[in-house]
């Protein structure tokens, strides 16, 4: 109902995104840098998008289900490129239970 409305005024619908990155297991500091950031990132979020029919997310949400707020290096650049590509317009972090000393490393 919020898709035919948007359509019947004339507005595009917009997309957040929450993509999970996939684990590497250790395997990311082998891998090329190209190659873990499309399997990490990338890749599930243009399969989001593709889904969605839609070719930029309005949010990406970055998902940690890890105890500890913290992510690969890899997984920040993935993101910084989707951004840069037009992938997303913004980009978040969610965690259900950050400690501020997490929060700040991520900042």
């Amino acid at each position: 109902l919020l898709a035919e409305a948007s359509a019947s005024w004339g507005a595009s619908p917009r997309y957040c995104v929450r993509v999970s990155p996939r684990r590497t297991l250790g395997l990311g500091y082998l891998i090329s840098g190209e190659r873990v950031r499309r399997w990490a990132l990338l890749g599930p979020l243009e399969a989001a998008l593709e889904q969605l029919g839609v070719d930029i997310a309005e949010v990406l949400v970055l998902e940690c289900r890890d105890r500890r707020l913290r992510f690969p290096p890899w997984v920040y650049d993935a993101a910084a490129e989707a951004f840069r590509q037009g992938l997303c317009n913004k980009i978040v972090v969610s965690h259900p239970a950050p400690e501020a000393s997490q929060v700040q490393d991520v900042r």
